[in-house]
């Protein structure tokens, strides 16, 4: 990102990508932490592991779209 930031604009463009991973780190544990309450514990442990998986594929596909383009 800091290679095609405006001259002057490097450091906070830059430190958008820092920002966006503790957000996406922050996310995946808000996932994690409530699916459980929602579907229970029994449930977590048969088949809810699964739905995290299944959430980050579309993400996934995102961001090979954005890097391929």
């Amino acid at each position: 990102m800091t290679e095609f930031a405006p001259p002057g604009k490097r450091g906070f463009y830059g430190a958008w990508q820092s920002l966006t991973v503790a957000f996406g780190l922050l996310a995946g544990v808000a996932v994690v932490a409530v699916l459980p309450l929602l579907i229970g514990d029994a449930a977590m442990i048969d088949w809810g592991w699964r739905i995290p998986f299944l959430l980050a594929l579309p993400l996934g596909a995102i961001a090979l779209w954005l890097r391929s383009g």
